[in-house]
């Protein structure tokens, strides 16, 4: 997961970087932080014997953040339509509002029920 984290942070920081080194230029240039989305990515997720637990909770996790495929789909459309040069240097989040919300009061029931 290191490196994976690691990557999410680099490249927060070379949008910002290329956005000001290109701000003369009539191009955009953004990035999305979708939040977590059900790829293949979590289905094929190792771990040892003291992480079986967190690995269990993974579906409720999913259920509760998870960003639909077909809204980030979506919003990446959307971005792209945007005349260039408009908004630069962003790094969106697709994972805010009600959609937070309704995260962690999920999480919060799965913890009062037990489920996780």
């Amino acid at each position: 997961m290191v490196p994976y984290v690691a990557t999410k942070s680099a490249i927060t920081t070379l949008t910002k970087s290329l956005a000001k080194e290109n701000i003369d230029y009539p191009i955009s240039i953004n990035s999305v932080v979708p939040g977590m989305v059900e790829t293949d990515f979590y289905k094929d997720v190792k771990t040892d014997s003291e992480g079986k637990e967190e690995l269990e909770s993974l579906p409720y996790v999913l259920n509760a953040f998870g960003v639909p495929l077909n809204t980030v789909g979506n919003f990446f459309v959307e971005l792209a339509s945007q005349h260039p040069g408009k908004e630069t240097g962003k790094n969106y989040s697709l994972l805010k509002g009600f959609r937070l919300i309704r995260g962690i009061s999920l999480i919060t029931w799965y913890k009062i029920t037990g489920k996780i």
